[in-house]
């Protein structure tokens, strides 16, 4: 049985630069040393490689480091460096691990082996100094014999790892024929080599996937699939503006690109979603995952220096590297994760502006998306998404949504980044499935939806025209809704039996005018109006709902709160502001008259149920989330539905 061997001259290989095309070299760990990690960097591993003649100091990429967290690297083994590329800092060499095969366990170490030194004494070309030449060459051999490998080394990496090993075993330093394999070797920074790259057409372009912030010289070739808008910062270094592109390659790579400020200015207006360019010059870091959706560890930020240059379409290339998930197994996504979803837009609210916490303005527009799987889910369009034209929106379009976010407020609920995509009636196959079948299901029966949760039940509850599902009003009392942690959501229909205003305030508050803030304002002496969220004082106000429903059906009748989206709607219209001014001005017959025609009106609900502690009292408090008037034709076919069930 054959040995396992270090391979024979392999630093000095490396450092030396001869020979790299297909160099799989075998070594030995010597030592492993975890480094202190930069702010917001995973843990970074250095280890000292040895071929039992040289040592050298080398740095594991974060990919390979589940080879130490589990225990496969250890201090002895012997490793197959499948890929590496060789970094010059100063004077020093540094070989960076980019993968790396397990071959052994631990086992003593072989030779006695120094530190390479290189005849010009620096980082660029040149032989080796007189004392390395003259050293006889011994070829060191493991103690194991490759066929003894414990199990747990070949299961963890395969028989490429044993076919890599026997064949690098083989190796020497003055090796003839490289094996036919564009993966394995290196880049040496400092010289004319660079990374493994593939060719197209006598140009050579860098997969996404192999880059990594090591690498000073590449070029890829990718597909613009998604443009941010400008956006602009202010901190206390200074301010600015920044944009960002998705791009993607013919191998399914992807990374995001960040231009700043003359970068954007100079490239950005030339950069088109859906055309293919290359790029190089870049600086290659860890991505923030706050600000980028993609699956890549790293993104890429683009200067003024770099190179960018449109060329013809590459048809290899995709319009968009998709992986869809049902809604209906949205229940068992990881909270926060991020996603690609494609649905039919079964519904849509009016865009709205809100104030962040930072007092800026953003646009917000929720969609409800349905998909074959039977469930429904609300999505959160904010900024640039939520822009979509009305007219885009209506008439049922599928929608492919790529890198939303998963979250559980309210059950499972979507949201955009601004590093999302949102596509209407996208060219794919799957899409145009999904709209068949719409066509066919006509938007009849019923959807599990996966936003609103039950109380008693703790899963998702069945939309309002689920009538199987439907609570009565008495079922939130007899449930007993509203007593755990969280609040409990539930669907039900019923009459408006009665609003209160007869209180000398009216059935709203005060609140401040900025559109978007909504806080409540106090008068003040000068018979100004204070915000305290803005820290400023208003000559006027603005009055917005906050109403008390007794709300009845067939099984009894209980009180709601309701507040201005939902309030309004059910008063005809007519703003606070509006029934303010009829009431403070003798108009008492239009403001009676507005709170008696909205009596008695039929809506399917959506509530929010909450126990709440007043005055040391617990106290069980119902809000009205959403209201929507009965729609005989759809009531009618949930009946029709439930009768079947029951027959």
């Amino acid at each position: 049985m054959q040995p396992i061997n270090v391979t024979q001259g392999a630093i000095q290989r490396i450092i030396t630069a001869s020979g790299q095309d297909g160099f799989l070299p075998i070594v030995q760990v010597l030592s492993i040393k975890k480094m202190t990690a930069a702010a917001g960097q995973g843990e970074r591993y250095r280890v000292v490689v040895s071929d039992g003649q040289h040592h050298q100091q080398s740095m594991l990429t974060t990919s390979q480091n589940d080879l130490i967290t589990s225990g496969q690297m250890v201090e002895g083994c012997l490793i197959c460096l499948d890929e590496f590329i060789l970094n010059q800092i100063g004077a020093k060499s540094i070989v960076i691990i980019l993968r790396a095969s397990v071959l052994s366990g631990a086992m003593p170490k072989i030779g006695d082996p120094t530190a390479f030194e290189r005849a010009d004494g620096g980082g660029g070309g040149g032989g080796c100094s007189p004392a390395a030449t003259a050293a006889a060459p011994t070829r060191a051999t493991a103690t194991a014999p490759l066929a003894a490998l414990s199990s747990r080394w070949r299961s963890s990496r395969g028989r490429a790892a044993t076919t890599r090993a026997a064949a690098a075993a083989e190796t020497t330093p003055t090796a003839a024929a490289a094996p036919a394999r564009r993966r394995g070797g290196y880049g040496h920074s400092g010289g004319a080599s660079g990374p493994v790259q593939r060719h197209d057409s006598g140009a050579s372009y860098t997969p996404i996937s192999d880059l990594n912030p090591y690498m000073n010289r590449w070029t890829i070739k990718a597909r613009v699939t998604a443009k941010s808008e400008i956006r602009r910062w202010s901190n206390q270094r200074g301010e600015g503006y920044l944009a960002s592109v998705d791009l993607l390659d013919e191998f399914g790579g992807e990374v995001r690109g960040t231009f700043f400020k003359d970068a954007v200015d100079k490239y950005l207006p030339m950069l088109e979603v859906n055309s293919v360019y290359t790029f190089s010059g870049g600086r290659i870091k860890v991505a923030n995952k706050q600000y980028s959706s993609l699956q890549n560890d790293y993104e890429i930020t683009f200067n003024s220096d770099s190179v960018i240059e449109k060329v013809a379409d590459d048809k290899r290339i995709k319009a968009m590297n998709l992986t869809f998930r049902r809604i209906a197994d949205l229940k068992d996504v990881e909270v926060n994760a991020t996603i690609d979803i494609l649905a039919v837009v079964r519904d849509f609210q009016d865009m709205a502006m809100i104030m962040t916490k930072n007092n800026r303005e953003v646009e917000k527009r929720n969609i409800t998306l349905v998909d074959d799987s039977g469930a429904e889910v609300v999505c959160t369009l904010w900024g640039a998404h939520a822009k979509l034209p009305d007219d885009a929106l209506r008439g049922s379009p599928v929608a492919a949504l790529k890198g939303v976010k998963v979250s559980d407020y309210n059950g499972v609920s979507l949201s955009t980044f601004n590093s999302s995509t949102v596509v209407l009636a996208p060219d794919l196959e799957e899409a145009r499935a999904l709209h068949n079948w719409w066509t066919r299901y006509a938007g009849g029966g019923a959807f599990t939806t996966m936003t609103t949760s039950s109380g008693g039940g703790g899963g998702p509850r069945s939309d309002p025209y689920d009538v199987a599902q439907r609570l009565g009003v008495a079922g939130i009392k007899e449930e007993q809704l509203g007593l755990k942690e969280k609040p409990d959501y539930a669907s039900l229909k019923a009459y408006v039996a009665f609003i209160k205003h007869d209180s000398e305030n009216g059935p709203w508050y005060t609140a401040c005018p900025t559109e978007g803030c909504n806080k409540k304002v106090v008068e003040e002496m000068d018979q100004g109006w204070r915000c305290e969220k803005c820290s400023r004082s208003y000559p006027n106000c603005r009055r917005r709902y906050i109403a008390s429903l007794a709300m009845s059906d067939h099984t009894g009748q209980t009180w709601f709160s309701a507040f201005n989206d939902v309030a309004q709607p059910m008063l005809a219209q007519h703003s606070a502001d509006e029934l303010f001014e009829w009431k403070t001005s003798g108009q008492d017959e239009l403001f009676e008259d507005t709170f008696v025609e909205a009596c008695w009106k039929q809506y399917v609900l959506r509530v929010r149920v909450k126990a709440e502690m007043v005055n040391d009292e617990q106290r069980i408090k119902s809000t009205i989330v959403d209201a929507e008037p009965v729609d005989p034709v759809k009531e009618s076919a949930a009946l029709i539905r439930a009768i079947k069930a029951y027959a």
